[in-house]
């Protein structure tokens, strides 16, 4: 059942603030002709429903309006986490479906190897708070030879060649710090500039953007899966399956 209960209610001009119980969402009720013995009998209940939202705030250690934000951020957060975790399970089938011999063959301009390199250096980097934290992480210490140069950030074409093993083990731990940094997101975080002198929107926006980067790629790595083997890449709706 869904509950709605008057707020900050003020009759003489736009008239009362109903706050959705649930979504947090305030909407306000259209004002109709003022009649005073029900007027009367509304701010009755009003108050009634004021005194039971103290009482709520009270048991809750919260005022109710502070709900819906923290709903609405803990919505984002679990939204955001399962559609990182749904483009990282269909990258890792594209993986895992290719062949040995379609593995280094083109996608585009550059090897199939590459195009996934590419696509978790990137997922990885935009969730860091700037390129300099990526670069000091215990996986590119631990995978210093992969990364050393940081190929991917020079202005030509690719030149170093990726194992299976290596870029699932990459998928790995993007998914884990996917689910680690977009569950410690704030309002505040969300809403700063990320440290990319080429973005500039919000974090909020750039988790947005990441997703999209990374099916963007996917795209084209399960299209040529499809064209040159003839096999499929299952669509997940949501989370790691």
């Amino acid at each position: 059942m869904t509950l709605t209960f008057p707020v900050a209610t003020d009759f003489t001009s736009v008239g009362p603030r109903l706050l959705h119980y649930g979504t947090g969402q305030q909407c306000a009720v259209v004002q109709k002709p003022l009649n005073l013995r029900r007027e009367s009998r509304r701010r009755k209940s009003t108050a009634r429903s004021v005194s039971t939202l103290y009482r709520l705030r009270q048991k809750q250690s919260y005022w109710v309006p502070s709900i819906g934000r923290s709903l609405m951020l803990d919505l984002y957060r679990e939204v955001t986490i399962n559609q990182y975790l749904a483009s990282f399970v269909t990258l890792a089938d594209c993986i895992r479906q290719c062949s040995d011999e379609q593995w280094k063959n083109p996608v585009g301009n550059h090897g199939f190897d590459q195009v996934v390199f590419h696509t978790l250096f990137f997922a990885d980097a935009y969730l860091s708070i700037d390129l300099a934290t990526a670069k000091q992480q215990d996986f590119h210490a631990k995978h210093s030879a992969v990364f050393d140069g940081y190929e991917e950030l020079e202005d030509h074409p690719p030149r170093r060649r990726y194992e299976r093993d290596f870029l699932l083990a990459y998928v790995d731990h993007c998914r884990t710090k996917a689910e680690t940094v977009v569950g410690a997101e704030t309002e505040g975080s969300l809403a700063v500039r990320p440290g990319y002198d080429w973005q500039t929107f919000s974090r909020a926006e750039l988790h947005v953007y990441n997703i999209r980067h990374i099916h963007h790629h996917v795209a084209q790595l399960s299209l040529c899966l499809r064209r040159d083997q003839g096999v499929g890449v299952d669509w997940v709706r949501s989370g790691w399956q």
